[in-house]
């Protein structure tokens, strides 16, 4: 009995002191190469490749290549354009992820074992023919080719839509196209919120952004709380006014997971939707079921501020005594609020929501 319990505690540090290898943090010539921007972390990545796995070749046009941070990760994740399935194969891995700060390669970590894909010749000639007759355009999607005994499945997809088809093996001829789209919406408040998300690392990111993805302490320039006062520039009037127009302007359009048919108006450049205030217990957005104390205000093309969503939520008179109506802790009512679901820059969200999205809102509807 005391062997076996010997035996278990050094397995116990055994496993502690491998969970806590895993965990590296950082070291400061990674973090050089990580604050001199997206080539020079995807070059390293290439040497990680290099040393861990020295038969691979990479052509670079096959994959798209995207850098992700955080405070103590780092990857370059290498996903192929096309993912050809042979006939009768097995599973097969067609993505590569260079581990930056493990220096690991996934999927070669196994004792170094082959299991990414990489086409023969004879099948780069049918990805060249499924490519000539089906008029691939991928820049931007996943495109899928599964061989069967007489044709080519093709299914090309993105975050936002999907088409599916076939092609003949012999003739080329091509099937009619199946398409459809995805509904992309936020998080939903009250679900877990990752503290330390991923973060995408571009070729314009500059260092000054990269060292706030990286560093271990948030500056403390930037507002992280979780929601901000408005109703000194947007009052409870105003809030009602928006509402207003909306329900009685606009159409139905379901935009999250959580529930359908939300109020919607297209503004200018972006869209607004209403959300219940009693949440799924108005499931479908019924005027006739409930009142809406939140304007949602979801811009598609976000590369000016690099925010999608602004959640504007108003506190009627009663509604922190209403057991229905959830009322985020520290607010009052009769105010208006600004919430922060994704842990961005309050002020930058603030200085966006007053500079540009409230004037084209007050624009349209006077």
């Amino acid at each position: 009995m005391k062997v076996f319990k010997v035996l278990l505690i050094i397995l116990i540090l055994f496993n502690n002191t491998f969970c806590f290898s895993q965990n590296k943090i950082m070291d400061n010539a990674t973090k050089e190469i990580m604050l001199q921007g997206k080539e020079a972390i995807i070059t390293h990545a290439f040497d990680i490749l290099e040393k861990n796995v020295a038969t691979l070749k990479i052509n670079l046009k096959d994959y798209e290549i995207k850098v992700w941070a955080n405070k103590t990760n780092a990857f370059v994740k290498f996903k192929r354009r096309i993912q050809y399935k042979p006939l009768k194969s097995d599973h097969l891995e067609y993505n590569i992820s260079v581990d930056i700060i493990n220096k690991k390669v996934s999927p070669f970590e196994n004792g170094g074992k082959d299991t990414s894909y990489i086409p023969t010749k004879q099948e780069k000639e049918k990805i060249e023919f499924v490519k000539k007759n089906g008029g691939l355009a991928y820049k931007g999607f996943v495109c899928k080719i599964v061989e069967e005994i007489d044709k080519y499945w093709i299914s090309i997809t993105n975050k936002y839509s999907f088409s599916k088809f076939y092609i003949d093996k012999i003739t080329g001829e091509k099937s009619p196209v199946m398409q459809g789209s995805y509904t992309v919406g936020p998080i939903i408040k009250g679900h877990i919120l990752n503290e330390n998300p991923l973060k995408e690392i571009y070729e314009s990111t500059t260092p000054a952004e990269i060292h706030d993805i990286i560093s271990t302490k948030k500056s403390s320039d930037p507002d992280f709380n979780e929601f901000a006062e408005i109703t000194d520039f947007l009052s409870v009037k105003e809030f009602e006014k928006i509402k207003n127009f909306i329900l009685k302007k606009g159409d139905g359009r379901t935009y999250r997971n959580m529930d359908n048919y939300n109020p919607h108006y297209h503004f200018d450049d972006f869209h607004v939707y209403l959300n219940s205030a009693i949440g799924q217990k108005n499931i479908n957005n019924d005027p006739k079921i409930s009142d809406f104390n939140e304007i949602t205000i979801h811009d598609w093309d976000d590369g000016a501020f690099n925010i999608q969503y602004y959640t504007i939520k108003i506190v009627r008179r009663g509604d922190i005594k209403n057991e229905q109506i959830y009322v985020e802790e520290g607010m009052k009512e009769k105010s208006v609020y600004l919430l922060n679901s994704y842990e961005k820059d309050l002020n930058l969200m603030l200085k966006n929501l007053k500079e540009h999205y409230l004037v084209k809102l007050r624009g349209q509807i006077n």
